[in-house]
């Protein structure tokens, strides 16, 4: 569970220990309480000008212990320990207009422990570009695959395919895009989804489905993706290809 620090449970919520220092920036202009509760009332906006908190975290699924937070203001905090030590990975990121922008997810890959896939959006300051980068060395460089993705699209998730390493989806404000290529080029994906923000995504760890969840409280699935991860460059190019397909059993 992640605040400004990151807390960890190992009973299922009975007792939590804090792993963590601040992982925010903890910049007391973003944190002060002038009056109100949580946050300050002073303005119509009800206290949305404070910030400072974590709001993605994922945990290897190749290598446990190594565990990746993003945080609203700017930061992307890694550890290879559980915690014990900690590494402000966000600024080896360069190409943004503002080292504060909101870190919308942080994704750690599905097959190797030192890849990551982070994106960056900052509709909130003004900021409609989308913005995605992608690590193989825990975070000390890391490369722009944000590529053909629109302008005016703020990435708001992120998913790697469990079957194809090359297979990303990747949610924006309006559209939900693919990549066969690891980010090289991205298509969008939409078929006969409406315009909708779409905040999260999953591959169906049993099932080849795409799951998504949307701004607008919708839960959409798109049966059997199966030729998607199949699909490479290679055989786009290609004249024909016959892809393997599920057992289908005829009644």
């Amino acid at each position: 569970v992640g605040t400004n620090h990151l807390f960890k449970s190992t009973d299922r919520g009975d007792t939590w220990w804090i792993i963590s220092p601040d992982l925010s920036k903890n910049d007391p202009e973003k944190t002060l309480k002038e009056s109100g509760g949580l946050t300050s009332d002073a303005f119509a906006g009800g206290g949305a000008e404070y910030y400072g908190t974590i709001v993605t975290v994922a945990e290897s699924p190749v290598r446990p212990g190594v565990i990746w937070v993003g945080t609203d203001d700017g930061n992307v905090q890694v550890t290879r320990d559980s915690g014990k030590t900690w590494t402000n990975v966000a600024l080896n990121i360069s190409g943004l207009p503002s080292d504060s922008l909101y870190v919308s997810r942080v994704r750690p890959s599905k097959f190797d422990a030192e890849t990551a896939f982070v994106s960056i959006e900052g509709h909130e300051s003004a900021v409609f570009d989308p913005y995605v980068f992608k690590t193989t060395d825990y975070g000390e460089s890391w490369t722009n695959i944000t590529s053909n993705l629109p302008a005016g699209n703020p990435i708001y998730s992120l998913e790697q395919d469990n079957v194809n390493p090359d297979l990303l989806f990747a949610g924006s404000e309006f559209q939900i895009f693919y990549s066969l290529d690891g980010g090289g080029i991205w298509t969008r994906f939409n078929n006969n989804l409406p315009t909708v923000a779409v905040h999260d995504i999953l591959v169906h760890p049993r099932d080849p489905d795409l799951i998504i969840g949307t701004h607008g409280r919708g839960l959409w699935i798109m049966d059997d993706i199966s030729t998607l991860q199949q699909l490479t460059p290679e055989i786009v190019a290609s004249q024909a290809h016959l892809f393997d397909n599920e057992v289908a059993t005829q009644w």
